[in-house]
Protein backbone atom coordinates (compact mmCIF):
# COMPACT_ATOMS: atom_id res chain seq x y z
CA UNK A 1 0.00 0.00 0.00
CA UNK A 2 2.98 2.39 0.92
CA UNK A 3 4.79 1.25 -2.26
CA UNK A 4 1.56 2.26 -3.98
CA UNK A 5 0.96 5.41 -2.26
CA UNK A 6 4.02 6.58 -3.24
CA UNK A 7 3.71 5.92 -6.60
CA UNK A 8 0.67 7.37 -7.32
CA UNK A 9 1.82 10.98 -5.71
CA UNK A 10 4.78 10.88 -7.40
CA UNK A 11 2.40 10.81 -10.78
CA UNK A 12 0.55 13.43 -9.30
CA UNK A 13 3.62 15.24 -8.70
CA UNK A 14 5.01 15.02 -11.94
CA UNK A 15 1.68 15.61 -13.77
CA UNK A 16 1.30 18.98 -11.79
CA UNK A 17 5.08 19.90 -12.99
CA UNK A 18 4.20 19.32 -16.42
CA UNK A 19 1.20 21.18 -16.33
CA UNK A 20 2.66 24.34 -14.26
CA UNK A 21 5.08 24.19 -17.30
CA UNK A 22 3.03 24.06 -20.09
CA UNK A 23 1.52 26.67 -18.30
CA UNK A 24 4.35 29.18 -18.13
CA UNK A 25 5.93 28.79 -21.84
CA UNK A 26 2.62 28.61 -23.60
CA UNK A 27 2.00 31.40 -26.27
CA UNK A 28 -1.24 31.84 -28.25
CA UNK A 29 -0.54 32.10 -32.41
CA UNK A 30 -1.23 35.21 -33.84
CA UNK A 31 -4.51 36.22 -35.06
CA UNK A 32 -4.31 34.99 -38.97
CA UNK A 33 -6.23 38.17 -40.77
CA UNK A 34 -9.47 37.21 -42.61
CA UNK A 35 -8.50 39.55 -45.11
CA UNK A 36 -5.75 37.56 -46.38
CA UNK A 37 -7.44 34.13 -47.00
CA UNK A 38 -11.08 35.57 -48.05
CA UNK A 39 -11.04 37.85 -51.33
CA UNK A 40 -12.60 41.33 -51.13
CA UNK A 41 -15.88 42.10 -51.24
CA UNK A 42 -17.77 43.25 -54.64
CA UNK A 43 -19.34 46.44 -54.48
CA UNK A 44 -22.44 45.99 -56.16
CA UNK A 45 -22.58 47.62 -59.86
CA UNK A 46 -23.45 51.13 -60.47
CA UNK A 47 -26.20 50.46 -63.55
CA UNK A 48 -25.10 51.58 -66.91
CA UNK A 49 -26.87 54.08 -68.71
CA UNK A 50 -27.58 53.09 -72.07
CA UNK A 51 -26.59 55.93 -74.82
CA UNK A 52 -29.29 58.12 -76.28
CA UNK A 53 -29.32 59.59 -79.48
CA UNK A 54 -31.53 62.47 -80.63
CA UNK A 55 -33.95 61.32 -83.63
CA UNK A 56 -35.54 63.78 -86.14
CA UNK A 57 -37.68 61.71 -88.66
CA UNK A 58 -38.05 65.12 -90.87
CA UNK A 59 -35.23 65.30 -93.47
CA UNK A 60 -33.42 68.71 -93.00
CA UNK A 61 -34.28 70.26 -96.57
CA UNK A 62 -33.67 73.34 -97.36
CA UNK A 63 -34.79 75.56 -100.78
CA UNK A 64 -31.91 74.65 -103.65
CA UNK A 65 -31.29 71.33 -102.21
CA UNK A 66 -30.93 68.26 -104.97
CA UNK A 67 -31.53 64.87 -104.51
CA UNK A 68 -31.99 61.63 -106.67
CA UNK A 69 -35.79 60.08 -105.60
CA UNK A 70 -37.31 57.06 -105.93
CA UNK A 71 -41.06 55.76 -105.20
CA UNK A 72 -43.44 53.18 -105.73
CA UNK A 73 -46.95 53.09 -104.73
CA UNK A 74 -49.88 50.30 -104.49
CA UNK A 75 -53.03 50.82 -103.60
CA UNK A 76 -56.51 48.88 -103.96
CA UNK A 77 -59.91 50.74 -103.13
CA UNK A 78 -63.55 49.25 -103.06
CA UNK A 79 -66.32 52.11 -102.46
CA UNK A 80 -69.67 51.16 -102.23
CA UNK A 81 -72.26 54.10 -102.41
CA UNK A 82 -75.67 53.74 -102.26
CA UNK A 83 -77.67 55.83 -104.38
CA UNK A 84 -81.23 54.60 -104.59
CA UNK A 85 -81.87 53.19 -100.46
CA UNK A 86 -80.67 49.81 -99.74
CA UNK A 87 -79.07 49.39 -103.13
CA UNK A 88 -74.75 49.44 -103.27
CA UNK A 89 -72.96 50.16 -106.46
CA UNK A 90 -69.61 48.94 -106.31
CA UNK A 91 -66.53 51.70 -106.96
CA UNK A 92 -63.46 50.17 -107.48
CA UNK A 93 -59.41 50.88 -108.41
CA UNK A 94 -56.34 49.36 -108.41
CA UNK A 95 -53.41 51.14 -109.08
CA UNK A 96 -49.32 50.69 -109.23
CA UNK A 97 -46.77 53.46 -110.28
CA UNK A 98 -42.68 53.59 -109.87
CA UNK A 99 -41.10 57.29 -110.62
CA UNK A 100 -37.25 57.68 -110.62
CA UNK A 101 -36.38 61.44 -110.39
CA UNK A 102 -33.80 64.33 -109.98
CA UNK A 103 -35.32 66.47 -107.73
CA UNK A 104 -35.10 70.03 -106.46
CA UNK A 105 -36.99 71.55 -103.74
CA UNK A 106 -37.88 75.11 -104.77
CA UNK A 107 -39.94 75.79 -101.53
CA UNK A 108 -40.78 74.34 -98.19
CA UNK A 109 -43.03 75.11 -95.15
CA UNK A 110 -42.25 76.55 -91.87
CA UNK A 111 -42.11 73.08 -90.37
CA UNK A 112 -39.03 72.10 -92.73
CA UNK A 113 -41.33 69.54 -94.87
CA UNK A 114 -41.36 69.88 -98.72
CA UNK A 115 -43.81 72.80 -100.03
CA UNK A 116 -43.10 72.88 -103.89
CA UNK A 117 -40.75 70.45 -105.67
CA UNK A 118 -39.16 70.57 -109.28
CA UNK A 119 -38.78 67.20 -110.94
CA UNK A 120 -36.29 65.54 -114.03
CA UNK A 121 -38.29 62.16 -114.71
CA UNK A 122 -35.56 59.42 -115.17
CA UNK A 123 -37.80 56.47 -115.08
CA UNK A 124 -41.73 55.51 -114.71
CA UNK A 125 -44.09 52.89 -114.91
CA UNK A 126 -47.51 52.86 -113.99
CA UNK A 127 -50.87 51.67 -114.13
CA UNK A 128 -54.29 52.26 -113.37
CA UNK A 129 -58.18 50.63 -113.23
CA UNK A 130 -61.09 52.93 -112.19
CA UNK A 131 -64.79 52.18 -112.93
CA UNK A 132 -64.84 56.19 -111.81
CA UNK A 133 -62.09 57.25 -113.66
CA UNK A 134 -61.57 55.27 -116.73
CA UNK A 135 -59.21 52.57 -117.59
CA UNK A 136 -55.53 52.92 -118.99
CA UNK A 137 -53.05 56.01 -119.77
CA UNK A 138 -52.44 57.25 -123.03
CA UNK A 139 -48.59 58.41 -122.34
CA UNK A 140 -46.25 58.59 -119.92
CA UNK A 141 -43.72 61.14 -119.23
CA UNK A 142 -40.62 60.15 -121.08
CA UNK A 143 -36.91 60.15 -119.82
CA UNK A 144 -36.03 64.31 -119.18
CA UNK A 145 -39.56 65.31 -118.94
CA UNK A 146 -40.06 67.97 -116.19
CA UNK A 147 -42.46 68.14 -113.27
CA UNK A 148 -43.22 70.64 -110.96
CA UNK A 149 -45.61 69.62 -108.08
CA UNK A 150 -46.48 71.37 -105.23
CA UNK A 151 -49.01 72.07 -102.26
CA UNK A 152 -51.94 73.70 -102.13
CA UNK A 153 -53.87 73.75 -98.82
CA UNK A 154 -55.10 70.09 -98.67
CA UNK A 155 -54.46 69.46 -102.51
CA UNK A 156 -51.47 68.76 -104.82
CA UNK A 157 -51.01 70.51 -107.93
CA UNK A 158 -48.87 68.89 -110.62
CA UNK A 159 -47.76 70.17 -113.92
CA UNK A 160 -46.05 68.44 -116.53
CA UNK A 161 -43.72 69.79 -119.04
CA UNK A 162 -45.22 69.50 -122.47
CA UNK A 163 -48.63 67.42 -121.60
CA UNK A 164 -52.05 68.59 -121.31
CA UNK A 165 -53.46 67.89 -117.94
CA UNK A 166 -54.67 63.79 -118.11
CA UNK A 167 -56.81 63.00 -114.49
CA UNK A 168 -55.52 59.12 -114.82
CA UNK A 169 -51.88 60.90 -114.54
CA UNK A 170 -52.40 63.42 -111.71
CA UNK A 171 -53.85 60.67 -109.61
CA UNK A 172 -50.65 58.46 -110.15
CA UNK A 173 -47.99 61.39 -109.79
CA UNK A 174 -50.60 62.56 -106.30
CA UNK A 175 -49.23 59.13 -105.14
CA UNK A 176 -45.47 59.68 -105.01
CA UNK A 177 -44.51 63.36 -105.83
CA UNK A 178 -42.31 63.87 -102.86
CA UNK A 179 -44.53 66.44 -100.92
CA UNK A 180 -45.33 67.12 -97.38
CA UNK A 181 -47.75 68.46 -95.07
CA UNK A 182 -48.31 71.72 -93.58
CA UNK A 183 -50.10 71.41 -90.74
CA UNK A 184 -47.78 68.22 -89.43
CA UNK A 185 -44.09 66.70 -90.30
CA UNK A 186 -43.36 63.06 -89.92
CA UNK A 187 -41.28 64.32 -86.85
CA UNK A 188 -44.42 66.28 -85.29
CA UNK A 189 -46.34 63.39 -85.74
CA UNK A 190 -44.23 59.97 -85.09
CA UNK A 191 -40.92 61.48 -84.11
CA UNK A 192 -39.39 61.25 -80.14
CA UNK A 193 -39.97 64.43 -78.09
CA UNK A 194 -36.33 63.69 -76.01
CA UNK A 195 -33.04 61.71 -77.67
CA UNK A 196 -33.73 57.66 -77.22
CA UNK A 197 -31.98 54.58 -76.51
CA UNK A 198 -31.91 51.81 -78.94
CA UNK A 199 -34.75 49.60 -78.44
CA UNK A 200 -37.24 52.12 -76.35
CA UNK A 201 -40.39 53.41 -77.37
CA UNK A 202 -42.54 56.25 -77.21
CA UNK A 203 -46.12 57.09 -78.38
CA UNK A 204 -47.18 58.27 -81.61
CA UNK A 205 -48.58 62.58 -81.41
CA UNK A 206 -52.12 61.33 -81.05
CA UNK A 207 -53.60 64.92 -81.23
CA UNK A 208 -51.52 66.04 -84.41
CA UNK A 209 -51.92 62.52 -85.74
CA UNK A 210 -55.60 62.82 -85.59
CA UNK A 211 -55.31 65.80 -87.46
CA UNK A 212 -52.93 64.83 -90.35
CA UNK A 213 -54.56 65.06 -93.17
CA UNK A 214 -56.06 61.06 -93.05
CA UNK A 215 -59.80 63.25 -93.07
CA UNK A 216 -60.78 66.35 -94.98
CA UNK A 217 -63.34 67.11 -92.50
CA UNK A 218 -61.24 68.55 -89.21
CA UNK A 219 -64.92 68.65 -87.40
CA UNK A 220 -64.98 65.25 -87.27
CA UNK A 221 -61.36 64.11 -86.03
CA UNK A 222 -60.79 60.48 -84.95
CA UNK A 223 -58.95 59.04 -81.52
CA UNK A 224 -55.49 58.26 -82.60
CA UNK A 225 -53.31 56.16 -80.87
CA UNK A 226 -49.89 54.36 -81.54
CA UNK A 227 -46.27 53.18 -80.01
CA UNK A 228 -42.73 53.52 -82.10
CA UNK A 229 -39.48 52.33 -81.83
CA UNK A 230 -35.64 52.70 -82.36
CA UNK A 231 -34.76 49.38 -83.64
CA UNK A 232 -30.96 50.20 -84.82
CA UNK A 233 -28.44 53.17 -85.05
CA UNK A 234 -25.14 52.24 -87.36
CA UNK A 235 -22.53 54.56 -88.20
CA UNK A 236 -21.76 57.29 -85.96
CA UNK A 237 -20.97 61.01 -86.11
CA UNK A 238 -21.98 62.43 -89.29
CA UNK A 239 -22.64 58.87 -91.09
CA UNK A 240 -24.88 57.88 -88.38
CA UNK A 241 -28.25 56.39 -89.97
CA UNK A 242 -31.15 55.67 -87.43
CA UNK A 243 -34.04 52.92 -87.76
CA UNK A 244 -37.37 53.91 -86.52
CA UNK A 245 -40.46 51.88 -87.13
CA UNK A 246 -44.04 51.68 -86.06
CA UNK A 247 -47.81 51.13 -85.76
CA UNK A 248 -50.40 53.57 -85.34
CA UNK A 249 -54.33 53.45 -85.54
CA UNK A 250 -57.20 55.64 -85.75
CA UNK A 251 -60.73 55.37 -84.89
CA UNK A 252 -63.38 57.09 -86.58
CA UNK A 253 -66.64 57.97 -84.26
CA UNK A 254 -68.37 60.29 -85.94
CA UNK A 255 -69.13 61.27 -89.78
CA UNK A 256 -66.31 62.50 -92.17
CA UNK A 257 -64.69 62.58 -95.54
CA UNK A 258 -62.15 60.39 -96.17
CA UNK A 259 -59.31 61.76 -98.33
CA UNK A 260 -57.27 59.61 -100.83
CA UNK A 261 -55.85 60.94 -103.44
CA UNK A 262 -58.59 63.11 -104.46
CA UNK A 263 -61.18 60.67 -104.15
CA UNK A 264 -63.98 61.15 -100.62
CA UNK A 265 -66.42 58.88 -99.04
CA UNK A 266 -68.83 59.48 -96.50
CA UNK A 267 -68.63 57.16 -93.24
CA UNK A 268 -70.29 57.22 -90.02
CA UNK A 269 -67.75 55.10 -88.08
CA UNK A 270 -64.43 52.69 -89.47
CA UNK A 271 -60.86 52.69 -88.82
CA UNK A 272 -57.40 53.71 -90.17
CA UNK A 273 -54.75 51.22 -89.37
CA UNK A 274 -50.88 51.79 -90.40
CA UNK A 275 -47.20 51.12 -89.71
CA UNK A 276 -44.42 52.99 -90.72
CA UNK A 277 -41.06 52.44 -91.34
CA UNK A 278 -38.09 55.38 -91.51
CA UNK A 279 -34.55 54.89 -92.55
CA UNK A 280 -32.68 58.22 -91.73
CA UNK A 281 -29.28 59.82 -92.16
CA UNK A 282 -27.92 62.32 -89.37
CA UNK A 283 -26.50 65.00 -92.22
CA UNK A 284 -28.95 64.96 -95.40
CA UNK A 285 -25.96 65.87 -97.60
CA UNK A 286 -25.23 62.14 -97.21
CA UNK A 287 -26.71 59.01 -97.32
CA UNK A 288 -30.62 57.95 -98.00
CA UNK A 289 -33.32 58.28 -96.65
CA UNK A 290 -36.45 55.58 -96.96
CA UNK A 291 -39.91 55.89 -95.67
CA UNK A 292 -42.02 52.97 -96.26
CA UNK A 293 -45.74 53.41 -95.00
CA UNK A 294 -48.26 51.17 -95.19
CA UNK A 295 -52.44 51.96 -94.76
CA UNK A 296 -55.88 49.98 -94.60
CA UNK A 297 -58.53 51.66 -94.11
CA UNK A 298 -61.90 50.27 -93.57
CA UNK A 299 -65.05 52.76 -92.85
CA UNK A 300 -68.68 51.84 -93.08
CA UNK A 301 -72.61 53.65 -93.00
CA UNK A 302 -76.23 52.85 -94.04
CA UNK A 303 -75.88 54.77 -97.40
CA UNK A 304 -71.59 53.24 -98.39
CA UNK A 305 -68.55 51.56 -97.79
CA UNK A 306 -65.09 52.24 -98.10
CA UNK A 307 -62.14 50.10 -98.23
CA UNK A 308 -58.47 50.75 -99.20
CA UNK A 309 -55.19 49.02 -98.76
CA UNK A 310 -52.15 51.38 -99.64
CA UNK A 311 -47.92 50.92 -99.36
CA UNK A 312 -45.83 53.56 -100.06
CA UNK A 313 -42.00 53.28 -100.78
CA UNK A 314 -39.98 56.62 -100.76
CA UNK A 315 -36.26 56.90 -101.00
CA UNK A 316 -34.14 60.11 -101.32
CA UNK A 317 -30.37 59.72 -101.98
CA UNK A 318 -29.19 63.32 -100.94
CA UNK A 319 -25.87 65.15 -103.20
Amino acid sequence: MNASVSLLRAAVLAALVLVGCSKNNYQPAAAIPISSHLPAPTPNPLPVALKSYPINLSPAIKVGQKFSYMADCVQSQQMHFSYVPGILQPENRKMAVHLEAEAEVLGIFSNGSVQKVALTVKAMTGNLDSNMVGRGLSTLPAAGTKIIAERVGPDKKITVDGMPFDPFLDILLGAVVPLGEEKHSDQELFGPSKSIAIGDTWSVNNASLSDAGFLKSSANLPNASGTMKLDAITGSGGGQIASVSGDFSLALKKAADVMTNGIFASASFGTVTGNIAIVIPAITTQGTYRRTMALTAKMKDSSSAFEMDEKTIQEITYH
